[in-house]
């Protein structure tokens, strides 16, 4: 009797302890998966990296090795890793053992790029009539040339060199590795253009060996999770990126009140100098969220360059073109009043290019311009004051005037990426609220003030 009274005592035991095998069992069976990436690109470097959130979001572990382009994909076709990052959706009619997480990852975009102005949209036929260059291995470019005349290289940096030497009229490029090599360039990437529309578009999946198929409903309630949530939207687009080729101190000033404008309705902002006010316009509208400063008619002068760019309503800085002088006096009242002298002014101020008379000279540099005013080379620099009056101190330049009243006023404008025009009421009053409340004039003396102290 007494043992019969113990078997339900036995029989609980018994229960846990199975329970309690079962629970080791499960955290023995889920493993690392290794998954691999082709790491010469920066679009594939972005899938992993969404990948890897997934992975993170789905509580299952992962670690992820590059491997060769094709030998990724063979690799995870043939179980000797667990799976590849991403890929086209086609890619299973030639590797039968992948199996698809079927939410899209991302989008691949491939694009034309060219240097040639006679060039201004993308159509199949660019690709008969022009000398084409492309990278070995891009499978969309490679079924795009099928049967055609292109010229390939190694990776996009070479790509690009042989765009700018001449060596190729257009280059077939994925969108995201061309953005890495056009920051590279710098400068030098000033007269590169990405036509529109795209050659390419697809959209990327994550595919697993057929071995670890079971992981998948585990993976696609992660990643649509995070599409519901906007999870890409809000980590990608923490920090919204604006360019400028404008100078010292006007770029600071500019980018603190967009800062603020941007930080009273929740989001980040930064300014980042291209050292060309070409290049900048040309990043913004295709590649970033905005130009930092323009002036309001940059729409109707260049059309083709700012076809995605929205102007923020509200100015962000007034423009004063001052006329500087070195023993010299005169009376500024129009253009006509520099008819005689020896003028200077900065490239790319397209009001000054267009309307100061007589003898000109034109640099990419305020600075040297300034130098040479002081040495007697020039009877007078036009500038935006604030600029000049920063050179000027900088300088340690003596006997400079600065002539009254302004050459010109106009105002300043941010244009912000048509991708985002939902902001734009927002944005804009931020900038009313600003202007109302004194912080706006605030940040333009702060910087001032710090720049110019002794």
């Amino acid at each position: 009797m007494k043992n019969l009274r113990q078997f339900p005592l036995m029989l609980l035991v018994f229960a846990i302890s199975l329970m309690s095998l079962q629970v080791v069992s499960s955290i023995a069976a889920e493993k690392t998966y290794v998954l691999s990436y082709s790491p010469g690109t920066l679009f594939h470097q972005l899938v992993r990296d969404r990948t890897k959130v997934v992975y993170e979001r789905a509580g299952i572990q992962a670690d992820f090795i590059p491997l060769p382009h094709n030998r990724s994909l063979l690799s995870a076709n043939n179980g000797t890793v667990d799976g590849d990052v991403g890929r086209v959706a086609s890619v299973e009619e030639k590797y039968p053992d992948l199996r698809r997480v079927n939410v899209k990852l991302m989008d691949l975009n491939g694009a034309v790029y060219t240097i040639r102005k006679d060039i201004e949209s993308y159509s199949d036929d660019l690709l008969t009539k022009y000398r084409v260059g492309a990278v070995l291995g891009v499978r969309w470019t490679e079924k795009k040339m099928k049967g055609l005349n292109v010229t390939t290289v190694r990776d996009y940096p070479a790509l690009f060199e042989m765009l700018l030497q001449g060596r190729v009229d257009i280059a077939l490029a994925t969108e995201a590795s061309t953005d890495e090599v056009m920051r590279a360039l710098g400068d030098r990437a000033a007269n590169i253009r990405k036509l529109q529309p795209f050659v390419f578009t697809a959209p990327i999946y994550h595919y697993v060996n057929k071995k670890n198929e079971r992981i998948i409903p585990r993976l696609e309630a992660a990643l649509k999770e995070l599409v519901e949530e906007g999870y890409w939207e809000s980590s990608e687009e923490k920090t919204y990126i604006f360019y400028s080729g404008t100078q010292a101190p006007t770029r600071k000033i500019v980018e603190m009140r967009l800062q603020e404008a941007f930080r009273r309705i929740g989001k980040k902002i930064s300014v980042h100098f291209t050292g060309s006010a070409q290049r900048a316009l040309l990043m913004a509208n295709e590649t970033g969220d905005g130009d930092a400063l323009r002036v309001a008619d940059i729409k109707k002068r260049v059309p083709d360059l700012t076809g995605n760019l929205l102007q923020i309503p509200e100015s962000i800085i007034t423009i004063q073109l001052y006329v500087y002088t070195k023993d010299k006096d005169f009376s500024v009242d129009g253009w006509d009043s520099l008819q005689g002298y020896r003028n200077g002014f900065r490239v790319g101020v397209k009001i000054l290019e267009k309307n100061i008379p007589g003898s000109r000279t034109l640099l990419p540099d305020s600075e040297r311009l300034f130098q040479m005013l002081d040495q007697g080379r020039l009877d007078t620099v036009s500038e935006h004051g604030v600029v000049a009056d920063y050179l000027i101190k900088k300088l340690h330049l003596t006997n400079i005037s600065k002539l009254s009243p302004p050459l010109v006023t106009v105002p300043g404008y941010s244009f912000i990426h048509k991708k985002h025009q939902a902001l734009l009421p927002a944005i804009t009053k931020s900038l009313v609220e600003m202007k109302a409340d004194g912080s706006f004039d605030k940040i333009g003396n702060d910087v001032l003030k710090q720049l110019m102290a002794p």
